[in-house]
């Protein structure tokens, strides 16, 4: 602290620069005398817990690692770091793949459903958890109530009491509720040279709607789980600290401090541009199947498989079967055991077809929200990848490997990807469809809908997909929610281009073999064929593989043979002209 005020950084003078001067002081100030303030008794905290893990004859190890986490996290906070550049990739992240569009403000507002009732549900305790759910979905109702009475802002609802006022200025003043204005104190201090008013405007408006929708759900979940705390019996001040415990847990901690230890510096940044969310639901996913496996007592149990179950019963509820975690994990080991390219998701969708129609199945696989309003929303509230999204289509070697690769990659690095895209489609004359693929993704959802409303959904050579899509699909698309039925289309048009693709290779792996066979004069190998053949014809008989079609396959294979030189297939008429007219060969 001493030394705050000697640094100029090459700085002549005084600068003008009155604002982003008094935000860098009051930013860093207030850690500085943060840090003065607890800093001894935080050390002091990590010293007395290292001796105890000393002397814990039960776990020493588990129990030093446990120290040593702490002691790394504490060393983060003392001394955070974060780099310029990864500031501004992550502000071009937000800026490319979430501003201003309203499908991401929207889908957030789910949160407070999904993962709110569950685990208010476990805090009540109660025996019976559709009880439970009840009561905090009514007042979760409630509160929504009141902030449409109080305009935005719950705690000028006239129907709020006095003490539910109080809590709700505690929420706010501990930053559960909202951590704007310190975040744009940071964001103040932190970036550009100088402070600029006009950035400063666009980014607050660019980030409305995504804003406000997280504060929405905080402000609501806070005041329901206030009043539910204060039904069973818990004091004004008692009931805050459940009110923020719960607010938290629901709705996660996103500050830096707060991630994984491993996701804290500037390259995790942004690489794991956006996974924080992922982070955490797949960390309360595993707590609470690790508390249901190994619980400290009965009660641990029960909360946890409470929470558990709920949160998966809402995601199956809101996502559909398509959207509930684990579910593209399972289909892509059950592909493994199908027959000839099958897909397990077509499948399954056909047999429930058969079952119980096609509405139902629409409900159950793809959520109630997403069916009704005609919505792919699976991937946008569910998680079935987990973390990785699957590809739509078989993928071996190179193809496999890089699209792996743009996945761990994350979705900093898609952004130049999509520019080179576009240029290309644009090179190609694809100018239109170019310039909507490098865009924004509040620029694209509006190209994307004015092309679907005019000339329908068209693969990249104009041949139709859909060739004609409703107003609603053409809203749809605009809102950045992609139509449930352009949605199905491509996932039929995938799951019948990989069968097709299976079979035709089946086909063609046959005849090579038997080439080969041939070729070697191995008549156990020939025979063995034979009848792998006759079962692939008697499965496939539009494409059934006769004795003329292995002649002719064989005399193709073999005059193929002939033209070869040198690893490649000339074509007749050209081979001649372009082996005469190569350079000579230096080696061999």
């Amino acid at each position: 602290m001493r030394k705050n005020r000697i640094h100029r950084k090459g700085t002549e003078g005084f600068t003008k620069d009155a604002i982003r001067a008094f935000a860098d002081h009051m930013f860093h100030g207030s850690h500085q005398l943060s840090k003065l303030e607890y800093a001894m008794d935080m050390g002091e905290a990590i010293d007395s817990a290292r001796k105890e893990a000393a002397e814990d004859r039960s776990d020493t190890n588990r129990a030093t690692h446990l120290v040593n986490e702490v002691q790394k996290r504490n060393e983060f906070i003392m001394n955070p770091t974060g780099g310029a550049v990864a500031h501004a990739i992550s502000q071009a992240g937000f800026i490319y793949h979430l501003a201003a569009t309203p499908a991401a403000a929207m889908v957030n507002l789910s949160q407070s459903v999904i993962l709110g009732v569950p685990i208010m549900s476990a805090y009540l305790n109660k025996n019976n958890p559709a009880v439970s759910s009840g009561k905090v979905s009514k007042q979760l109702i409630r509160a929504t109530a009141d902030f449409t009475r109080g305009k935005g802002w719950i705690e000028k609802s006239k129907k709020l009491t006095p003490d539910e006022k109080k809590a709700m200025e505690v929420g706010y003043a501990t930053g559960t509720i909202d951590r704007t204005q310190s975040h744009d104190l940071a964001g103040v201090a932190e970036s550009g040279i100088s402070y600029n008013a006009t950035r400063q405007k666009v980014m607050k408006g660019l980030g409305f709607a995504f804003h406000h929708a997280e504060r929405f759900n905080r402000e609501v979940t806070f005041l329901a789980s206030y009043r539910l705390a204060r039904q069973e019996g818990e004091s004004h001040d008692k009931a805050i600290d459940t009110a923020n415990d719960l607010t938290w847990k629901v709705h996660f901690d996103y500050q830096n401090t707060s991630r994984p230890r491993v996701m804290q510096n500037d390259t995790a940044k942004v690489l794991l541009l956006f996974r924080n969310y992922s982070a955490n639901m797949l960390y309360r996913l595993a707590r609470d199947v690790y508390k249901s496996i190994n619980p400290k007592d009965p009660a641990e149990r029960k909360e946890a498989l409470t929470q558990f179950a709920g949160i998966t019963g809402m995601m199956m509820l809101h996502a559909g079967v398509r959207g509930t975690w684990f579910f593209g994990i399972a289909t892509a080991i059950a592909s493994v055991f199908m027959d000839d390219g099958d897909d397990p998701e077509e499948e399954m969708k056909k047999a429930m077809i058969d079952a119980i129609g096609p509405t139902a199945t629409g409900l159950a696989l793809n959520g109630v929200p997403g069916h009704a309003l005609g919505w792919d929303l699976s991937g946008r509230i569910g998680m079935p990848d987990l973390w990785f999204r699957s590809s739509y289509k078989e993928l071996e070697g190179e193809d496999a490997y890089n699209y792996w690769l743009s996945q761990a990659a994350g979705a900093a690095p898609s952004m130049a990807l999509n520019a080179f895209k576009g240029m290309a489609m644009a090179a190609k004359g694809n100018v239109y469809r170019g310039i909507e693929t490098a865009m924004p993704k509040i620029i694209k959802d509006q190209m994307r809908a004015y092309r679907y409303m005019t000339d329908g959904a068209e693969t990249m050579k104009g041949d139709d997909i859909l060739p004609e899509m409703t107003p609603w699909e053409g809203i749809s698309q605009s809102l950045g929610f992609a139509p449930a039925a352009l949605s199905e289309r491509y996932k039929q048009n995938s799951a019948n281009m990989n069968k097709q693709e299976a079979i035709l290779a089946a086909r063609s792996n046959l005849l090579s073999q038997y080439y080969k066979a041939d070729e070697a004069s191995n008549e156990a190998e020939l025979d063995k064929l034979d009848k792998e053949i006759d079962k692939f014809s008697d499965k496939y008989p539009e494409q059934k593989i006769t004795g003329k079609t292995l002649n002719r396959s064989i005399r193709t294979r073999e005059k193929n043979s002939d033209r070869n030189v040198g690893g490649i297939n000339y074509n007749e008429k050209l081979k001649d002209r372009i082996l005469n007219e190569q350079s000579m060969s230096i080696y061999r």
